[in-house]
């Protein structure tokens, strides 16, 4: 009997351990990705969020500026795209930088709660006793900025990554800084031909031609996130069982929503994933076919040598 007593204190001990190392783990893979937006420009957020993504799981997402004020005006749309929680922080005296106090506030109201690992994105040797203070209590602290970098910084954290290290991606069309310009850019340039497309129906032509013209400068261009869209691939194929390298339509746009939980197509200038999709092929990306008139499959290139076909169901992922 004290055997048996003494065998199940030791499978209860050993519960617990493992128990507590499973939270510590999902602890740490729990990132907080924390952005000075008047640091770095919105066209760095896709490849900030996918960089940042290879050292954890940056679920806790804020950018950090004065969001009444015109230079943080582009960044909105790139926020609600990337799943950017917008912290509005009041312009201080001049001399002042209040949103290096307001993140470092942040910060540290983030590891008194238990968060263990931080991506910290400017380039200002302000945040060096932050990012020391972060790594006295144990905290893994990723940095992203562009050059010139402090020394003082880049030596702080335990990785530094330049924007020249990232693969640049705008997210949007850059806007005519003043109503001027972009009243002599109207008159210079001359009016498009309206010639209806073979692939959009009748009703959907009628109704872009019905729009104003300001809705259609506000537009963005039509840009494929080339980074975003092979990393949500890259992720799919090895989630999928399949050995040939291709992955549903499906598959590929659930992956681009956990990668970028506000994504949207029209963010890119695209009506749809499928149209996203087939400008991707003319640029060489990817390849998309269908399966039997059904279902769209989407692959790589140099895996597209075989046809897609119709896989047995299996759960999604």
């Amino acid at each position: 009997m004290p055997i048996l007593i003494r065998l199940l204190a030791a499978l209860i001990g050993d519960w617990k351990r493992q128990s507590r190392l499973s939270q510590l783990s999902r602890r740490q893979l729990v990132m907080a990705l924390l952005v000075d937006g008047e640091n770095i420009g919105p066209e760095w957020a896709a490849a900030i969020v996918v960089k940042a993504s290879q050292f954890g799981c940056p679920t806790i997402r804020r950018i950090y500026g004065d969001w009444t004020t015109g230079c943080m005006a582009s960044w909105r749309a790139v926020a609600e795209c990337c799943g950017f929680q917008q912290v509005q922080v009041p312009r201080a005296a001049t001399g002042k930088n209040a949103v290096d106090l307001a993140l470092a506030v942040d910060a540290m109201d983030l590891l008194f709660e238990g968060l263990r690992s931080f991506c910290l994105v400017s380039s200002d040797s302000d945040y060096a006793p932050l990012v020391r203070r972060l790594r006295e209590a144990g905290c893994f602290v990723l940095g992203i900025g562009h050059p010139p970098v402090s020394q003082m910084l880049c030596e702080a954290c335990h990785v530094f990554i330049t924007t020249d290290q990232l693969h640049r991606l705008r997210l949007l069309k850059t806007a005519p800084t003043t109503s001027q310009e972009s009243q002599v850019t109207a008159r210079e340039q001359p009016a498009p031909a309206k010639e209806p497309s073979p692939s959009l129906p009748s009703q959907a032509a009628s109704s872009e031609l019905a729009q104003p013209a300001a809705e259609k400068e506000s537009q963005p261009a039509r840009t494929v996130p080339r980074e975003l869209l092979l990393s949500a691939y890259q992720e799919a194929t090895q989630v999928s069982k399949r050995q040939d390298g291709w992955v549903s339509e499906s598959q590929l746009g659930q992956h681009l929503h956990k990668r970028a939980p506000q994504f949207k197509p029209k963010t890119y200038g695209f009506r749809s994933l499928r149209e996203l999709l087939e400008q991707a092929r003319a640029e060489g990306l990817l390849e998309i076919q269908r399966s039997d008139g059904k279902q769209w499959y989407v692959c790589a290139p140099a895996s597209a040598s075989s046809v897609p076909q119709e896989p047995p169901p299996q759960p999604e992922c």
